[in-house]
């Protein structure tokens, strides 16, 4: 996709061939997004579970990728993204709720980061307080006051 944008600025190829590799490029990812990686996910996922026989592995993931796509759809619902132009499985439908989806994800992990960071590594900054370090700063407050 970044070769296809410098390819665009730079007007490399002609535009209906970008066109036509933007769209390949595009619909590629999204099926791959959507559908192979978390059918693979739930595949792996239930055939994992010691439960579960081996003849029963494809039809749960099956249902587990159901739910998947089930819940993928209805989580897009309350953003204001529907369009009466667009159909539900069009490509803006698709990227939409993807970009959605992916900016609630990176903005959840940035805020537990910055939390965590600090938290997990606050002993390597801290150093022991010796009942000199507290004169001195005593002094300091008194001399501040006068």
């Amino acid at each position: 996709m970044f070769e296809l944008i410098i390819f665009e600025i730079a007007a490399v190829l002609e535009s209906g061939s970008r066109y036509l590799y933007w769209q390949v490029v595009l619909y590629s990812m999204l099926i791959m997004l959507i559908l192979v990686i978390p059918f693979y996910l739930c595949h792996f996922a239930v055939s994992n579970i010691r439960m579960v026989r081996r003849e029963w592995v494809g039809v749960l993931s099956v249902f587990t990728w159901g739910v998947f796509m089930v819940c993928f759809w209805k989580i897009g619902d309350p953003f204001p993204i529907l369009s009466t132009q667009h159909g539900i499985l069009s490509i803006e439908q698709s990227i939409s709720r993807i970009g959605v989806i992916g900016v609630t994800v990176m903005a959840a992990l940035s805020g537990f980061g910055a939390v965590n960071y600090p938290y997990t590594s606050m002993n390597i900054f801290m150093r022991p307080v010796t009942k000199y370090d507290i004169q001195a700063q005593e002094r300091r407050l008194l001399q501040t006051i006068d």
